[in-house]
């Protein structure tokens, strides 16, 4: 993987991870769910205006 102009290499699949796992612990903690199913559903939305080519953007939440 190439740096970006600041040198970072970006890892959209390590930082999808990281947005689904505080979303998971905020919910969990506010709600205390008996269930609690978080999907990427980013690709879905690819090419719609907002979406980032990295992905991250959608969420689909189940929470009992």
């Amino acid at each position: 993987m190439k740096p970006n102009l600041d040198g970072v290499v970006a890892l959209p699949h390590i930082k999808a991870v990281m947005i689904a796992e505080t979303i998971e612990t905020k919910l969990t903690r506010a709600l205390e769910p008996l269930l609690l199913e978080i999907v990427d559903e980013s690709h879905l939305h690819a090419g719609h205006t907002g979406a980032r080519p990295e992905g991250e953007t959608h969420f689909r939440v189940k929470v009992v």
